[in-house]
C-alpha cells in the first residue's frame, strides 16, 4: 500500500500552496469582528477544497484538467450535500452536549474521536463525489465501499488516527492556554501549523482512497471487457 501514499503524496504536493491556505482559512478561534474575518476565510477555504479535490480526481483519472469555476459549478452542490450530512452527527454532539456536564477536554476529545470514526467510514464518500459527480447516494456508496474493502483500507487509517491526534492535541493544548490567560491571537500560530499539517493529511487520504477507487472501477471494466 506504500505505492498509493507516493502516489498520492505527488497529487497532493502539486497544490501544496492552496493546502496551506486551507489549513490557515481553517483556524477559527477568533471572536468578535474577526469572526466575520474567519466566516469569509472558511467559505473561501470550502471552494478551494472542491478546486483541489476536483482537480486531483481528474488528474489520478486521467482527465483533462477543468478550469476552476468549472470544477466549483460540477462540484460544489454534491460536495455541500455530502459534507453536511457527514457533519450531521457532530452538529448533534454539540446539540447534545449541552444537556450533559462535559468538560472542555471532554467534549474536545468526544468530538474528534467522532469527528474521526466518521472519517474513517467515509474515507471514499468525497472521492466518488468528485469522480461520480454524486450528492447524497455517494455516502451510501462510499461507506458500502470500505465495509466492503476493509482490508485494503487498512493502510489509510492511521493517516486519519494521526489527524485525531494533531486535531485534539492542538485543541486541548489551545483551550488550557486560553484558560490561563493567553490570548487566542497568541495560540493562533502553534493551531496554524498544526491546522495545515492535519489538512495536508486530509488531502493524502482522499488522494490514496481515489487511487484506490480508480483502479477499482479500471479492474472492474477490464473485467467486464475479458468476460
Amino acid at each position: 500500500m506504500k505505492e498509493y501514499f507516493l502516489k498520492a503524496s505527488r497529487q497532493v504536493n502539486q497544490h501544496i500552496l492552496l493546502i496551506g491556505l486551507v489549513g490557515i482559512f481553517n483556524v477559527s478561534l477568533l471572536n468578535g469582528i474577526m469572526a466575520y474575518v474567519s466566516l469569509a476565510t472558511l467559505v473561501s477555504g470550502f471552494f478551494i477544497v472542491i478546486v483541489v479535490n476536483g482537480r486531483i480526481a481528474q488528474q489520478i483519472n486521467k482527465k483533462e484538467l477543468s478550469a476552476p469555476f468549472q470544477i466549483i459549478k460540477d462540484n460544489w452542490k454534491n460536495y455541500l450535500i455530502a459534507g453536511l450530512v457527514l457533519a450531521a452527527p457532530i452538529l448533534g454532539f454539540n446539540h447534545l452536549n449541552k444537556l450533559a456536564s462535559l468538560s472542555v477536554e471532554q467534549h474536545i476529545l468526544l468530538k474528534e474521536a467522532i469527528r474521526t470514526i466518521i472519517w474513517i467510514v467515509s474515507i471514499y464518500v468525497m472521492p466518488i463525489v468528485f469522480l461520480k459527480k454524486l450528492g447524497f447516494v455517494s455516502i451510501i456508496a462510499g461507506i458500502s465501499y470500505f465495509f466492503q474493502n476493509i482490508k485494503q483500507s487498512m493502510s489509510i487509517i492511521p493517516v486519519v488516527a494521526l489527524m485525531f491526534t494533531i486535531n485534539a492535541g492542538g485543541y486541548l493544548w489551545a483551550m488550557e492556554k486560553i484558560q490561563e490567560g493567553v490570548e487566542a491571537l497568541n495560540v493562533m500560530p502553534v493551531m496554524v501549523v498544526l491546522n495545515i499539517a492535519s489538512t495536508y493529511l486530509s488531502f493524502i487520504v482522499f488522494a490514496a482512497a481515489t487511487i484506490i477507487l480508480v483502479e477499482s472501477y479500471q479492474n472492474r471494466s477490464e473485467g467486464e471487457v475479458n468476460a
